[in-house]
């Protein structure tokens, strides 16, 4: 597993669903919040974890970021929020929830 830097956190979320994280984590104040994403990087570790890596694909996926606007739901709270992750490819969630992270503090 690996997460990259994104250049903008913005990124993988469209427009409506980074402004829903935005008012999701703002609502929850930065203890909650910060104990959300605590939680869903947790899960997102779980999740790879139960897919054997393999070199001959990794190589390719190490140099990728998550598709621009995959995450494009807009969830209303964190009950929303930590669903809509989980249903992100695993390869992708932890890339997701740290550039949610990023968001947030923009």
């Amino acid at each position: 597993m690996h997460t990259v830097a994104l250049p903008n956190a913005a990124d993988p979320f469209t427009d409506e669903a980074a402004e829903a994280i935005r008012s999701v984590a703002a609502a929850m104040g930065q203890s909650g919040w910060d104990a959300l994403l605590e939680e869903m990087a947790g899960a997102a570790i779980a999740a790879s974890d139960e897919h054997p890596l393999r070199a001959d694909t990794e190589a390719e996926y190490q140099t990728e970021t998550p598709p621009r606007d995959i995450f494009a739901v807009t969830v209303r709270d964190e009950n929303e929020l930590r669903a809509a992750v989980a249903q992100l490819p695993w390869r992708w969630r932890l890339d997701v929830v740290t550039a949610m992270e990023e968001l947030a503090d923009e």
